[in-house]
């Protein structure tokens, strides 16, 4: 991986976690905004949004399965 990409996987991160506004889920949010990158970059951008899409999907049954978890 070259340097360039290393710092636009985190870049992106940053931005990613950022923009949701959440301070206690930042770290994992940092995370999956580099993993993302990765996958854009890697595999383009459809399976890109299908990926954040389950992402959303997941965090939205956890929410519905465990209401109160999501006050930590």
């Amino acid at each position: 991986m070259s340097a360039s990409c290393k710092r636009t996987c985190l870049s992106s991160g940053v931005i990613f976690s950022a923009a949701h506004q959440s301070p206690s889920a930042a770290l994992p949010l940092f995370g999956f905004g580099a993993f993302m990158c990765l996958v854009r970059d890697r595999y383009g951008l459809l399976t890109c949004m299908a990926a954040h899409a389950c992402f959303n999907g997941w965090n939205l049954a956890w929410l519905k399965l465990a209401p109160a978890a999501s006050t930590l």
